[in-house]
């Protein structure tokens, strides 16, 4: 739902551009992997989980009531309770996840799409008003989406396989749309950001004499393209220097045993380019 501008108070409009921004990379990090619909349960059950966590460290005397709960994170205070009573995190079935997977689990699970001898999933024609690979589709995911573009997904995925340009059959029937080097580097990535997001709320916390944490950036959209290769190459090797110095200052400074005390502390790195910037000029999206 879009969210009209002249509708937002001026002083708060930021906020909405923060926001979209800072959702925008979860997104591109979850489209096509991951359903909206789910995205936005794990979503609620966050919020209820950062607010419980907030009001018991601002006040750890005071009980923490749905009324508050609901209050501070604008949903209902049923829906509050409905989400701390059920594991959001594993009460997601893997049929949910997306179109894709929900498809393969009713063609492996409805007794139409089995073959009535062996009870496995059967050669499906890939057309046809009857028992098809269309009507599957249809039924499962609607009929916004069409057997078509579901059909190249899971091939291309390794699930489906086309029999003869008529029929398909299943290959594998759990969906997977991340490979392993993938999900090491979605892994890495959403800790290095949730890392950052722990860096800002300090810096929005720190009262003086607390020192904030060190948060900086430093960029240019001037770089000229036949530049950019040998910049890169550049910019890796003054971090890799900087990586060992800080690396031999941890060493340093760690004791050879966790104990009652100790602190987490860690710094990041990383190098980023956009090709839709040039020169200053930002192409619309």
């Amino acid at each position: 739902m879009a969210i009209a501008q002249q509708q937002l108070d001026p002083d708060m409009s930021w906020l909405i551009k923060a926001a979209r921004q800072l959702l925008r990379p979860v997104a591109r990090l979850l489209v096509g992997k991951l359903s909206c619909q789910i995205a936005i349960e794990l979503l609620k059950a966050a919020y209820v989980e950062e607010a419980r966590s907030q009001l018991m460290r601002e006040n750890p005397d005071q009980r923490v009531t749905k009324s508050l709960l609901s209050l501070l994170t604008g949903l209902d205070t049923r829906v509050v309770s409905a989400v701390e009573a059920e594991n959001s995190y594993t009460a997601v079935r893997a049929k949910d996840l997306c179109p894709e997977a929900d498809i393969l689990h009713a063609w492996c699970q409805q007794q139409t799409y089995q073959d009535p001898e062996t009870g496995k999933p059967a050669i499906l024609p890939i057309t046809g008003r009857g028992v098809s690979f269309q009507t599957l589709v249809s039924r499962t995911a609607g009929r916004n989406v069409t057997y078509a573009t579901v059909l190249r997904r899971l091939t291309e995925s390794g699930n489906l396989e086309e029999v003869d340009e008529d029929h398909v059959r299943i290959i594998s029937p759990h969906y997977n749309a991340i490979d392993a080097s993938e999900q090491t580097v979605i892994e890495i990535g959403i800790a290095s950001i949730d890392r950052l997001g722990r860096t800002v709320m300090h810096n929005l916390k720190a009262k003086p004499p607390a020192p904030k944490w060190l948060h900086q950036d430093r960029w240019t959209r001037y770089i000229p393209a036949d530049q950019v290769d040998t910049l890169r190459t550049r910019i890796r090797s003054l971090l890799t220097e900087d990586i060992s110095n800080v690396e031999a200052e941890l060493d340093r400074c760690e004791t050879p045993l966790r104990k009652e005390g100790c602190t987490t502390v860690g710094v990041g790195w990383f190098y980023w380019e956009d090709p839709d910037e040039h020169c200053g000029i930002t192409e619309s999206r």
